[in-house]
């Protein structure tokens, strides 16, 4: 349950912190989500991230992640 807390603090800290998490958050919360499930898919992006720079053994690079503007 740490390992969990902490990574749901990560997408608080990012929803705050972080310029395209605040946009994507701004999309969930348009399309209605309540702010702790916008906090967990924040955290759940990161972990992807995370998972993908330790798998592909890559230097992280905010440009990559970023989706498309519509």
């Amino acid at each position: 349950m740490p390992l969990r807390r902490a990574l749901i603090e990560l997408g608080f800290g990012l929803r705050h912190n972080e310029p395209s998490a605040k946009r994507y958050a701004a999309d969930l919360k348009l399309r209605g989500k309540p702010n702790r499930v916008i906090g967990c898919a924040l955290a759940h992006r990161a972990n992807r991230i995370a998972y993908a720079l330790v798998r592909d053994r890559v230097a992280f690079d905010p440009g990559y992640w970023r989706r498309e503007e519509s």
